[in-house]
């Protein structure tokens, strides 16, 4: 007992010490078995076979994307948008008629003929050390009646009229073969030819006709006037393939294209 007593703290350590021995030994065992546990685990969840998921529904965001390749667009601003757009009526004989089937709506386009702006060399006007040559020039696109006809222009090197500048010759000053022209309209140079007149599209006119009103407005230019429907349109221009009209009260514009021209 007495020996118990004054080495007890020693055997103490000595069993601590033993069972860390112990506990040293087995704990590579250990490691080594659960590595093996988890391996086999591991194989099982791999070599399982996983039902593949459902295909995701995709159709309604397809018809979306489909829609804003090509949007619709709101005719805020069009006939027939009553929102915007109050419908007028006006009588026709005895009836009532909505004038979304009279007037502007029902204007169409017919035909629209190139106006010409023609420039030909008609010889010299007289023989000096400055030499004037004439050339007769015609200009379909005027507004002016009387200059839709073939009149003449006589002009030196080096000097204009309304329509054009003299600026340059080619050839004998007494016989050229061919003049630079400055078109000031047109504000372009162009070379004609003594024996080949120039010709260019300077302008449009335009034949109109609404079938609902029984009115037909054949060769009509920039500026001409209609009625409409019992309202006031002027013509405010005219391309190869459409006519653009202006309401006199509204001053709102529209566009009317020539049917079966290409866009």
């Amino acid at each position: 007992m007495e020996f118990l007593q004054k080495h007890y703290e020693k055997i103490l350590l000595s069993a601590v010490l033993v069972g860390l021995a112990v506990a040293a030994a087995w704990l590579p065992t250990k490691v080594s078995s659960l590595r093996e546990e988890m391996r086999a685990f591991t194989e099982r969840i791999i070599q399982t076979s996983v039902k593949p998921l459902p295909a995701l529904e995709m159709q309604a965001g397809s018809n979306a994307l489909k829609r804003l390749e090509h949007p619709e667009r709101l005719p805020l601003a069009e006939p027939g948008h009553n929102v915007f757009n109050p419908i007028k009526w006006m009588r026709k004989g005895d009836q009532p008629m909505p004038t979304l089937e009279l007037g502007l709506n029902a204007l169409m386009v017919t035909k629209i003929t190139p106006l010409n702006l023609v420039v030909e060399y008609k010889g010299q006007r007289e023989a000096s050390e400055t030499p004037r040559y004439q050339f007769q020039v015609t200009r379909e696109a005027a507004t002016n009646t009387a200059l839709q006809h073939p009149t003449m222009r006589i002009c030196a090197v080096g000097t204009k009229n309304e329509i054009f500048a003299l600026k340059d010759v080619r050839g004998a000053k007494e016989d050229p073969t061919e003049f630079l022209l400055e078109l000031l309209d047109l504000k372009t140079n162009v070379w004609v030819a003594k024996d080949q007149p120039l010709s260019l599209v300077a302008g449009y006119s335009a034949d109109l006709r609404c079938d609902p009103e029984g009115k037909s407005f054949p060769k009509q230019r920039p500026g001409a006037r209609l009625t409409l429907a019992g309202a006031a349109y002027k013509i405010v221009a005219i391309g190869p393939a459409t006519v653009t009209l202006e309401d006199g009260e509204t001053k709102k514009r529209t566009t009317k294209r020539l049917p079966g021209a290409p866009q």
